[in-house]
């Protein structure tokens, strides 16, 4: 949000802090798609392996631990919260008139990522677990 000020006639450009916005932006993304997501990985529990693997395709990696089967998944990318624009103010030195430089922000990235994981137990899937900024429903 960017608002314009005037102080003595000369506009001034206030922003939100680049940390606020990116903090709303993730929390937005989470906040949207996390319960969708929860709900469409409960309905696998109890599908099996093959039918995990013809859905998802292939895992990230898997792995065995105490007689169970891990399939991971991992997504990860990268979004751009743009930044403002530069002003310009008009600047005069005796005889010489130049634009100065005012504000402005580049654009801030944001890495975003998501770890799932189902546990399987006789080729099933009897359990799941996810982490990251960035699990949304397939």
């Amino acid at each position: 949000m960017v608002r314009s000020v005037l102080i003595a006639g000369v506009p001034v450009l206030r922003q939100l802090p680049v940390a606020c916005l990116v903090a709303t932006a993730v929390a937005c993304v989470g906040c949207a798609t996390v319960e969708k997501y929860d709900v469409s990985l409960n309905a696998l529990i109890g599908v099996s392996q093959d039918d995990l693997l013809q859905r998802w395709g292939r895992p990230s990696r898997s792995y065995d631990s105490g007689g169970l089967h891990y399939l991971v998944y991992a997504t990860s990318g990268t979004a751009y919260l743009s930044g403002t624009a530069t002003s310009y103010q008009p600047t005069s030195r005796a005889t010489q008139m130049h634009d100065s430089a005012v504000g402005g922000s580049p654009d801030f990235p944001i890495e975003l990522a998501c770890v799932t994981t189902f546990e399987l137990s006789n080729a099933r899937v009897v359990s799941w677990s996810h982490s990251g900024n960035y699990c949304k429903s397939r």
